[in-house]
């Protein structure tokens, strides 16, 4: 089992064009001829503005903190963070023009007493936690009398009596304290680049890339003291801007002729730092496993029963349906009688056998299939109760696929193009001009059935990617007047086309009755032909991104195998996302061509600019079909309250563990497709093709995580007979966002298995579905939160590139025998004071064997805590 944590650091990431305002000049002169003059046209300006954060920052564009916001824990060897969804944005505004590699931001870390709760609040406001107050613009640049405030210059658009900011007023000498230096500046901040492949996503947010940035603080979180048992900490995110003549180079800051120092806070949180620990991350976890919490299954807790009870068969019922995971809900028979019914979600304590899947293409009906919700009600006539189980996961996925126009759009665009066939298909059967031909091909034999040796040329002949429908129009019309109908005859063809004469067959019927369609699509044959032009043997690539946007598009381009021929589909995305039109390709683009304006091949469809252009699979209703389904069967869109139905079966700092009940899923599917069934075909359709689309649904199933995150597909295990995994609820969700976990299997323990589903539902609960049981969890500190500090001992020296030693596989890892240093000693004041940066970097580099010179990387990769990691077994839980 490898569960070893990869990240890579990155001294800083500084963008090509920083925020700010700026201004473009034109000019030009002419040289040369001396009768014309030197500058034809006078030089022109225009100006610009490049935005980002200055006065505000966006909750988005914040990962993590540590500690958490509103934790208690043993905190003293931590030096406090901030975790930044954009790995650019500490260098995105210049503080000194000529560096500008030093970050505009600084983490600062005051204990409760340092900072002056605001005088200008209204009388009868509550006092902030974090000391801050929100004022104008104008009263930062200009501050009150005694009051330093930053010198900044505003952009053309920057209204000072408009914009508002949160700010703090620091007094000097704790400003002169903790402040950094400007060669401090550059190791407290750098850039952060991890995998996703075991994070949980947010449903409904922006996928994140991987790519973060970590300002630090340059001082340790305040400990608790004698006889305090606990003391408050406020951090503050703040602009350095406009503080630029306070900065010394290599020392504190020497502000005098002030008694407060007013700056911009652009995000705050507060902690309190505790003797004894409530919220660490080993607590928290070891909590979810309590001697009062033996059983970790998805189950109500069984009561006590009686002492004697009236009646023991009633009780060993109820006690067998709870361990099932099942809970009694009142139900409200359609009679208007009140009763209860038995309900368990999808999320079962006990393996289920699956019993609501087809037994083969040719088969009988399973009779259980659900046709409505009725269909999937279960009634126990022993105790006279319903289980409305399946019938409830009917009425969702009904539900949820008439709230997808999307959806039902594609699975009645499918339908249609599958009647389509089968129509064609009984045409050809019954036409004078094709059934002899078929015949003569061995298509059809003597009876007029279809034959096995000829389904592969009828799936070329029906396919319309391959034939059109027009060009089969021609073969049935005018092909057969002017040319079938010659061969053989004088003045048409040779006489050695003799051998080519179709033999007429009997004429058939002109009418067609909708008993011959159904008989037709119930032939084994016909089936599978059907299942292969469905468009589910191969569904393609969903969306593939081609390179362009606006009008213009590169066809062939490098390394792609991507081309525009006439007929293909094109799926327009406007640039927020959503989707625009469909437009074929009415003529093809030349071979080779690059940068081809696209507006002459779709005609009249409009292209929004900047939008996205995707080709899509020919079968692309078909594709749309599968991967919605293969969405919902994984769960996603389904309410909360089908998953968990009531409070006791997840209580607060819990983990629960369940297999898929799969015939949950098979109804939920089946609910979602049973929307739009009008005809008798339209029900056959449905029954013949769901074994083979329940089969696609089940491979795609292990792209859809990969779709939500933005990457590329590397596949992965179906799931198994059994897929399983787990829920958690806990406060370690909510403090460690980006949780990183990894589970096994009993049958491959050395490699970790690909979630099926790994998301957040809520600010403290977490879901996760594997193709196959787990027999190993490990819960890990998310790798793009890792903090900095100290061990009990001090820091232990790793290997980083320069030092003696180093390979590129041993980076990061312990130096054996290396001296543990304390980086107390380089306090700038004693005891729990700002630490000075500059000295510690000598500090560790003096020690390192080869002293290499340390960049702000690699004094990240010296100055990382070791991560806590709680292991999961199925007979104990190890830290």
């Amino acid at each position: 089992m490898s569960n070893d944590i990869n990240i890579n650091f990155y001294d800083n990431y500084v963008p090509s064009l920083k925020d700010g305002q700026f201004t473009i000049g034109l000019a030009q002169t002419l040289a040369g001829d001396t009768s014309l003059p030197t500058q034809p046209q006078a030089p022109i300006t225009q100006q610009f503005i490049v935005r980002g954060p200055r006065f505000t920052l966006t909750p988005g564009l914040v990962s993590q903190v540590f500690p958490p916001a509103n934790s208690s824990g043993s905190y003293e060897q931590y030096l406090p963070q901030i975790v930044l969804n954009r790995p650019s944005l500490p260098w995105e505004r210049d503080l000194i023009s000529s560096d500008p590699t030093i970050p505009w931001l600084a983490l600062l870390v005051f204990n409760q007493g340092e900072l002056p709760q605001p005088q200008s609040l209204p009388a009868g406001s509550q006092q902030n936690p974090d000391c801050s107050q929100s004022v104008l613009l104008n009263n930062v640049i200009n501050p009150p009398s005694g009051t330093l405030g930053p010198s900044l210059t505003l952009a053309s658009d920057e209204d000072p009596t408009q914009i508002y900011c949160n700010v703090i007023d620091i007094p000097v000498a704790t400003f002169n304290a903790l402040l950094p230096s400007l060669a401090d500046l550059p190791f407290l901040a750098h850039t952060r680049q991890v995998s996703l492949e075991n994070k949980a996503t947010i449903p409904g947010q922006t996928p994140q890339t991987g790519w973060f940035s970590a300002v630090i603080a340059n001082r340790f979180a305040v400990p608790p003291t004698a006889p305090a048992l606990q003391t408050g900490n406020i951090v503050h995110l703040v602009s350095l801007e406009g503080f630029e003549s306070a900065l010394n180079q290599s020392s504190a800051p020497t502000v005098t002729g002030y008694q407060l120092v007013r700056m911009i806070s652009l995000y705050s949180w507060t902690y309190t730092s505790q003797a004894d620990p409530a919220e660490n991350f080993s607590t928290l976890m070891n909590n979810l496993v309590t001697n009062a919490s033996t059983n970790l299954l998805l189950a109500l807790p069984l009561p006590n029963p009686p002492a004697t009870p009236q009646d023991p068969a009633a009780t060993q019922t109820v006690q067998t349906r709870l361990q099932a995971g099942y809970i009694p809900l009142r139900y409200a028979m359609l009679s208007g009688d009140q009763t209860f019914a038995w309900y368990r979600g999808p999320l079962s304590p006990l393996p289920a056998s699956r019993f609501l899947i087809d037994s083969g293409p040719g088969q009988a009906e399973n009779p259980a299939v659900p046709f409505t919700a009725s269909d999937a009600m279960i009634f126990d006539p022993a105790s006279g109760l319903f289980d409305q189980s399946y019938a409830t996961a009917f009425q969702t996925g009904r539900s949820l696929a008439l709230a997808s126009a999307s959806f039902a759009q594609s699975l009645l665009n499918w339908r249609a193009y599958a009647h389509n066939v089968v129509d064609l298909i009984l045409e050809y059967m019954t036409s004078t001009a094709y059934a002899g031909k078929m015949q003569q091909d061995g298509l059809l034999d003597t009876s007029g059935n279809l034959t096995a040796a000829g389904i592969t040329d009828l799936a070329q002949l029906l396919d319309s990617n391959i034939v059109t429908q027009a060009f089969q129009d021609f073969l049935a019309t005018t092909f057969y007047d002017s040319v079938a109908l010659k061969i053989g005859q004088k003045g048409g063809f040779t006489p050695a086309d003799n051998s080519q004469v179709i033999q007429q067959a009997s004429p058939a019927s002109t009418s067609t009755e909708p008993i011959d369609l159904i008989t037709l699509m119930q032939q084994p044959l016909v089936m599978a032909l059907l299942q292969s032009l469905s468009g589910l043997d191969n569904l393609g690539t969903l969306s593939t991104p081609l390179s362009g946007g606006g009008t213009s598009l590169t066809l062939n381009a490098p390394g792609t195998s991507e081309s525009i021929q006439a007929g293909i589909s094109l799926l327009l995305y406007s640039p927020d996302g959503s989707q625009s039109a469909w437009v074929t390709i009415a003529a093809a683009a030349p071979a080779g061509a690059t940068n081809v304006d696209i507006q002459p091949y779709i005609g009249s469809a409009t292209l929004p600019t900047g939008s996205a252009l995707y080709v899509q699979d020919p079968n692309q209703d078909a594709a749309q079909v599968v991967e919605w389904l293969a969405g919902t069967a994984l769960l996603y869109n389904v309410p909360f309250n089908n998953l968990v139905a009531h409070p006791s079966l997840l209580p607060q700092e819990s983990i629960r563990f369940f297999y898929i009940d799969q015939n949950w899923t098979d109804a939920l599917l089946d609910g979602a497709l049973s929307i739009g069934l009008q005809t008798g075909r339209d029900s056959l359709f449905q029954q013949l093709m769901r074994d083979k689309l329940y089969e696609a649904v089940q491979d795609v199933m292990t792209e859809v995580r990969d779709t939500l995150l933005g990457i590329t597909s590397s596949g992965g295990t179906p799931p198994a007979v059994q897929p399983a995994g787990f829920i958690l609820r806990s406060q370690g969700v909510t403090n460690w966002p980006g949780l990183e976990i990894q589970a096994w299997s009993g049958s491959n323990a050395a490699t970790s298995m690909k979630p099926l589903r790994l998301d957040q539902l809520a600010s403290d609960t977490l879901l996760a579905i594997y193709p196959d049981v787990p027999t190993q969890i490990a819960f890990t500190e998310p790798s793009e939160g890792l903090v900095f500090g100290m061990e009990d001992q001090g820091v232990e020296l790793r290997y980083i590139p320069g030092a003696t030693g180093f390979t590129a596989a041993n980076i990061g890892t312990v130096i054996p025998n290396s001296p543990w240093l304390n980086p107390q000693s380089c306090w700038r004041n004693g005891t729990n004071s700002a630490l000075n940066i500059t000295s510690l970097v000598t500090l560790l580099q003096t020690n390192l064997p080869g002293s290499p010179t340390l960049t702000p990387a690699s004094f990240a990769v010296e100055m990382v805590r070791v991560p806590e990691q709680m292991l999961f077994t199925p007979t104990q839980t190890q830290e």
